[in-house]
């Protein structure tokens, strides 16, 4: 039975499956073949929310436009971190709310470029996880990577459990490597809802072998590889926790309203309503007149039927 409406639903698919994302027009250039792209793990593609990925050429090759969305600008960071240390290490690629966006030939720029906010199905743009702030600067370039689930945990650092990390408390956590005169060292953070959680996580890091740890605040550090305990004490002491706090700013046309400000406001809200039903009296009463001289009567147009109750009543 769903034979003779084949057609009709392979038409419907097209322009989801065919330019899902990129539009016809970029920066001056048509759209030409359009190719989807995936992640190199599948397994660790869905723990970061990849959702959908597609290259398309415009200009008869001119300009290749790649694109890779994920379900929030978190995922998008942490495929970021990903595509950037793998081998060889692509260039130029750039993050815009939950996507990761890539341009070989002329970027687009202006205008053409602020046109990607609004042609870009279901861009995303919520703040990004504080964490990379709290690390040590001037990592190993390509060796971050942002661990969101067992899946990453596995791939990057698989010295620790996931039984350590505790992602069922909505854990995340990134890992880089850094130079030291003694050798590389690699350095884990992760970052826990509350600093109750973090303290109460930590002896399970402290049961394992070979690793350094260390909990400021909501963070714990772990030195998973070391040349020296020094080097690693070093590191660690350069992980510092710092609480954001969000201050309300005053808008522009914002007005502090007093007691004074607001009784001045009801009575000129009062006011308002005098005058409306002076006029709006003022206006039945003329109304009334008017009907009066064109229809010629004298006296009321309309007679009042009056009740007498209590005549009934007496008799």
């Amino acid at each position: 039975m769903l034979r003779p409406l084949a057609p009709l639903l392979l038409l419907l698919a097209a322009p989801a499956a065919w330019g899902a994302i990129w539009p016809q027009q970029l920066n001056g250039l048509t759209r030409g073949k359009v190719t989807t792209v995936t992640l190199p793990d599948a397994s660790l593609a869905g723990e970061y929310g990849f959702e959908a990925g597609e290259r398309a050429e415009y200009g008869d090759g001119k300009l290749l436009a790649t694109a890779w969305r994920a379900r929030d600008s978190t995922g998008a960071l942490a495929i970021l971190d990903w595509l950037e240390g793998e081998k060889p290490q692509p260039k130029g690629l750039m993050r815009l709310g939950n996507y990761i966006l890539e341009f070989q030939g002329p970027k687009p720029a202006g205008n053409e470029f602020d046109k990607l906010y609004v042609v870009l199905p279901r861009l995303e743009q919520s703040p990004l996880p504080p964490l990379p702030g709290f690390l040590p600067k001037d990592p190993i370039p390509g060796s971050a990577r942002y661990i969101l689930g067992p899946v990453a945990l596995a791939k990057f650092v698989p010295s620790i459990p996931p039984s350590a990390a505790g992602f069922h408390f909505g854990t995340e956590g990134e890992t880089l490597e850094y130079k030291t005169k003694a050798g590389p060292l690699r350095l884990t953070v992760f970052s826990y809802p509350s600093h109750q959680i973090a303290r109460a996580q930590m002896p399970e890091f402290q049961k394992l072998s070979n690793v350094m740890v260390k909990r400021d605040g909501p963070l714990i550090a772990v030195v998973t590889s070391a040349p020296t305990r020094d080097v690693a004490e070093i590191v660690l002491s350069k992980v510092r926790y710092q609480a954001q706090v969000t201050w309300n700013e005053r808008t522009p046309n914002q007005q502090v309203r007093s007691i004074g400000s607001m009784l001045l406001s009801i009575f000129a809200l009062a006011g308002i309503v005098i005058v409306f039903c002076l006029v709006a009296g003022l206006l039945f009463s003329a109304i009334r007149l008017l009907q009066r001289k064109l229809s010629g009567t004298k006296g009321e147009p309309e007679a009042m039927i009056v009740l007498h109750i209590d005549d009934q009543q007496r008799r």
